[in-house]
């Protein structure tokens, strides 16, 4: 019988890729072929592209994007006073009074200090003389209004004060406009008192560069008990919205414009 004949090594399983070539398998022929056909890939896709862009040129800037609203910034406007700055009990709150009706009306970013029955001199229930209020006014503030007031009585004092103040006031927020508004009076028959002070206080206003407006030359508030409270003194709701009206021009005037 004769010699058995043994089975081709690629007819065993696994057996095609086992052949050798040159002392090689073709598994590992296959393999590093394979592998240099990636590398020269790889070096090909990492070569920089041609341009044909002049050498010269400057380079586009990178594109910025703002996700701001568009809005400008909202004028900082401070609001000085006694109670018909601050509020009384005479007025339904803080949403009806003048200062709240501006700072919506107009978009402010208002700050109010007052301190009702306090004057340029006169020490009210609830602190000291407005003036202290200047240690309190930010310094990055657009515009001053300060009004008042009916707590003082000698206009001499007040006069002194007020130049006291109004240089605390120009320190303390250099760049701001300062709008002065000396105390109104609830009918047309004004007290000299309230004349002289008002007199006072604009030559104070004028020594320093500030505006000055005196309320009892155009009538506001005077002999309309519909727009005082039950107290004869006090400005009720719709007293608010007068003053509001009032001062709504002077502070447009002088708040930054939008454009």
């Amino acid at each position: 019988m004769g010699k058995r004949r043994g089975r081709r090594s690629y007819d065993q399983p696994g057996g095609f890729w086992r052949q050798e070539f040159g002392g090689m398998p073709l598994w590992g022929i296959v393999g590093a072929f394979a592998l240099l056909v990636a590398l020269g890939v790889g070096t090909v896709l990492a070569m920089p592209a041609q341009s044909n862009a002049d050498p010269n040129q400057q380079p586009r800037p990178v594109p910025t994007f703002s996700f701001s609203n568009g809005q400008p910034d909202r004028a900082q406007v401070v609001f000085i006073g006694d109670s018909y700055t601050g509020g009384s009990g005479e007025d339904s709150g803080p949403d009806a009074r003048w200062t709240t009706l501006l700072d919506n009306d107009l978009n402010l970013a208002a700050t109010v200090l007052a301190r009702g029955g306090s004057g340029y001199v006169n020490e009210g229930p609830v602190g000291p003389p407005l003036p202290t209020l200047a240690d309190e006014i930010p310094s990055t503030a657009d515009l001053i209004v300060i009004m008042g007031s009916r707590n003082d009585d000698d206009a001499d004092d007040v006069q002194d004060a007020a130049n006291a103040m109004y240089d605390a006031v120009r320190v303390k927020a250099p760049n701001a406009r300062v709008l002065i508004i000396g105390p109104p009076w609830t009918s047309s028959d004004v007290p000299d008192s309230i004349i002289d002070i008002n007199a006072a206080l604009s030559e104070a206003a004028a020594a320093h560069g500030f505006d000055f407006v005196d309320p009892t030359e155009t009538g506001l508030l005077a002999d309309r008990d519909d727009l005082i409270g039950a107290d004869g003194v006090h400005p009720n709701d719709a007293g608010h919205v007068a003053i509001a009206d009032f001062v709504r021009p002077l502070v447009q005037e002088r708040i930054p414009s939008e454009d």
